[in-house]
């Protein structure tokens, strides 16, 4: 199968600058090859889905990206630094500042009310006072959740859960957002309602996203769809190969 180098324009066809860049990596658990030979490139505000069968690689992709996992050999570059040469110190600081996450089980810390959830982030990296009341406040006017800013997470929908984990992930104002089936643990209309929330909010952020998605029509907010299969890209697609029509 054939690897795809990536090297597409900025959305709107003006030049952009590379949040990711992705040479050559390879990944493996022993014997098992889970990334084999990867090229990526994704630039400012562009947003990409990844496609698969279970184990073909998405997943692990994103956390060495995110910087969760590290890589065997290749090297991920995140706005001209190199995560793989970073300590682990060094990449869990870039992690908090840089790069969000959005997970299929929300991962909302039970015991904090959504105002808490989303202000952690920027308690962990050592925002003041008086910015972080504003960018919570901010987030949750957003995100449509700030009528919620005082409930703990077992008191919400599963719809606003994954808006309170959208909030949170934004909350560093991170150049990248991560989503790991962000829809898939929830009903299809607040799953379509969760996808037009991310897409306005990495429009209006210029949030670049990579989106693991097993659904074919959660990749319509994305401007292009890469095909995995055993570690490697297999077959990108546009927009408008899946039927979609691209944004004027």
């Amino acid at each position: 199968m054939k690897t795809v180098a990536i090297d597409s324009p900025h959305p709107t066809g003006s030049p952009a600058r590379s949040v990711l860049t992705i040479r050559r990596l390879r990944k493996a658990y022993g014997e098992r090859v889970i990334l084999r030979d990867l090229d990526l490139e994704l630039k400012a505000a562009e947003r990409v889905a990844l496609m698969g069968p279970s184990g073909s690689g998405k997943t692990t992709l994103l956390n060495v990206v995110g910087g969760i996992d590290g890589a065997d050999t290749g090297e991920v570059v995140f706005e001209g630094r190199e995560l793989t040469g970073l300590s682990d110190d060094a990449r869990a600081d870039l992690r908090r500042r840089a790069i969000g996450t959005v997970f299929q089980f929300f991962h909302l810390l039970p015991t904090l009310t959504v105002w808490e959830n989303v202000e952690l982030p920027l308690l962990l990296i050592h925002q003041p006072a008086k910015e972080r009341r504003e960018r919570v406040r901010s987030l949750l006017e957003e995100t449509g959740v700030n009528h919620r800013a005082e409930a703990l997470p077992e008191a919400l929908s599963g719809g606003e859960m994954q808006r309170v984990a959208i909030a949170r992930a934004l909350a560093p104002q991170p150049r990248l957002l991560l989503a790991d089936e962000p829809t898939g643990n929830l009903d299809s209309k607040t799953g379509e309602r969760i996808l037009d929330l991310m897409e306005a909010v990495c429009e209006r952020h210029r949030t670049a996203l990579l989106m693991v998605t097993h659904n074919a029509a959660s990749t319509r907010i994305c401007h292009r769809t890469l095909h995995m299969r055993d570690g490697q890209f297999t077959e990108e697609l546009p927009r408008e190969a899946v039927g979609l029509v691209e944004e004027s």
